[in-house]
């Protein structure tokens, strides 16, 4: 015992850290008195102390984030906090950031953010921007009928970073020429971010038939496939769904009572006729 008393009598100086400060105190009778809210590690060895700096309390957090092609990086955007080696807490800019972002182009990119010999590191990703999507529908309207285009023609849109446009902002997008007392065919056209699409607005009477262009008709709020076309602006049509049972009037072109249980114009006894 007396040997190691004077071993560690030879440690006259004996350092200790108090709030980030470094202090000396001299050991002269073998006891170091460790003051008020010294942070500090302290072995007892014999009759001995010998005190040591506590740990490195530098810590450094960032986090990972998600841009689009076009978008601005500030290093303020994947950093969260720092703390130097006393624990306390230090801005951005007692930080040191390396690394870039390009965010003209699309890829994953990373960023090294270190402070007091810590460091953390935080990925940004750039997504390319998509196409917008808009999506309409066409509507007729009977003469003198109140015209709705936010339910008649627009169905739904979403922007390049595919987020739902509402209405609201549709609506100031939105160009048309539709008057709802005058027969006629009429556009509404819809565009966003470079993107246009246009529904069909046909006013008429009820008993009109519609030409869509694409082999049907509207008529009656029903969708006819065109059959035949007569001349003179005449068509002869039949309903998409079955035409069922049925009987054709070659005189006067027309459908009569249910008798023959055929299913469609393949089978019916209309095809004949007018394959004629």
């Amino acid at each position: 015992m007396k040997n190691k008393e004077n071993l560690f009598r030879k440690f006259r100086w004996c350092n200790f850290q108090r709030r980030g400060r470094l202090y000396r105190t001299r050991n002269k009778k073998r006891k170091l008195v460790l003051g008020t809210a010294v942070t500090a590690l302290a072995i007892f060895i014999g009759v001995d102390f010998i005190a040591t700096s506590a740990g490195n309390s530098t810590n450094v957090k960032t986090k990972d984030i998600t841009l689009w092609k076009g978008d601005t990086w500030k290093k303020e955007n994947n950093f969260v906090s720092a703390t130097d080696k006393a624990g306390k807490v230090v801005s951005l800019s007692s930080v040191t950031v390396r690394g870039s972002v390009d965010t003209s182009k699309p890829g994953t990119y990373e960023v090294d953010y270190s402070c007091g010999g810590k460091s953390a590191k935080a990925i940004i990703k750039v997504k390319d921007l998509l196409t917008p999507v808009i999506n309409v529908k066409d509507s007729i309207l009977n003469l003198g009928d109140t015209f709705t285009p936010s339910t008649q023609n627009f169905v739904s849109a979403t922007d390049n970073h595919g987020n739902v446009i509402p209405w609201s902002v549709m609506v100031s997008n939105m160009t048309m020429n539709v008057d709802v007392n005058t027969i006629g065919t009429y556009d509404v056209t819809f565009t966003y971010q470079g993107v246009n699409k246009t529904a069909r607005v046909d006013v008429t009477y009820t008993n009109v038939p519609i030409d869509m262009g694409d082999g049907t008709v509207i008529f009656a709020n029903q969708k006819w496939d065109v059959i035949k076309n007569m001349g003179n602006g005449n068509k002869l049509i039949a309903m998409q769904n079955k035409i069922g049972d049925s009987t054709f009037n070659a005189f006067s072109q027309y459908f009569s009572s249910d008798t023959d249980n055929l299913e469609g114009y393949s089978d019916s006894l209309v095809k004949p006729m007018i394959d004629q």
